[in-house]
């Protein structure tokens, strides 16, 4: 197992962050070739640390800027991010996409565990992702703000209000896929 698979994804180093996003989209590739996934994802972690930059700005007490730009980009990101959730977990899930060769066998996640991952994850992006580009609450969270949720500045950046005692961050987001990502990387979770 190589060591960044251990990668603790709360770290400040960007520059190893960013080279684990990397080094996790080319793993991938056991659950669809690689020119599907690994430019998405490797996108994905190069904005992310350019979002984290900027957050890292954004929270400091003295700042007066525009936010407007930054959280529209960290919008935009969610739904990236949740796409290429939802496909890793059809993927998993063996159903086939759309006009896909018959020839293509997709594995199946070898674990419940990571079969329960990969769904809590999707639906943990999901449940800001849905109010964010459909302005209703996530299936599951009918008692959440339907209205496109308040934007806040967070101890980490850019988040949202979810609800009257939720809220969550685009940092969050990002740790847990990011840790789905490590965690589908071990050689272990996947069989053909």
């Amino acid at each position: 197992m190589d060591e960044r698979s251990n990668f603790d994804v709360t770290s400040n180093d960007l520059n190893a962050r960013l080279d684990t996003w990397i080094w996790a989209s080319h793993r991938l590739n056991k659950i669809e070739n690689a020119i599907t996934f690994v430019p998405f994802i490797q996108m994905l972690g190069v904005y992310d640390k350019q979002l984290i930059e900027f957050d890292r700005i954004i929270i400091q007490p003295n700042f007066s800027g525009s936010l407007s730009d930054h959280f529209e980009f960290s919008r935009l990101w969610i739904f990236g991010c949740y796409e290429i959730t939802r496909a890793i977990y059809d993927r998993c899930r063996r159903k086939k996409p759309k006009n896909k060769p018959q020839f293509l066998n997709y594995p199946k996640c070898s674990s419940d565990e990571l079969d329960s991952e990969v769904l809590e994850t999707k639906n943990y992006i999901g449940r800001l992702r849905m109010p964010l580009a459909k302005f209703e609450a996530a299936w599951g969270h009918e008692s959440d703000l339907s209205d496109p949720p308040y934007y806040i500045v967070s101890n980490v950046g850019a988040g949202w209000i979810l609800s009257h005692k939720d809220a969550i961050s685009r940092r969050q987001i990002s740790d847990k896929f990011l840790t789905l990502l490590l965690k589908i990387s071990d050689n272990n979770f996947l069989e053909k």
